[in-house]
């Protein structure tokens, strides 16, 4: 066993609520747990981008609000190759 932790349960917990709640959490960090609970995919490309850090709502069955959330913060390349697939990429040429 390890040891004791503090742990919000309000926010362990919120995906019972049909929400994913992120407080710093990098890019990867909160596209894991979308991918966890959907269908559609996501794939970021960027490395960089995957460490950013992400502080928000989401309700856990609307990936593409996160992708839009992204995009409206971050100079990215949103691709869709399939209908269970969303690809991110760095938006620089």
């Amino acid at each position: 066993m390890g040891p004791v932790r503090r742990v919000d349960s309000h926010r362990e917990l919120s995906w019972a609520d049909g929400h994913l709640v992120f407080e710093h959490d990098s890019v990867a960090d909160v596209v894991q747990q979308f991918n966890r609970f959907n269908s559609v995919q996501i794939k970021v490309l960027d490395p960089q981008l995957d460490t950013r850090p992400i502080s928000a709502v989401f309700n856990v069955s609307e990936p593409e609000a996160f992708v839009t959330f992204l995009e409206s913060g971050a100079n990215i390349r949103v691709t869709r190759p399939s209908r269970h697939m969303i690809v991110i990429a760095s938006g620089a040429t």
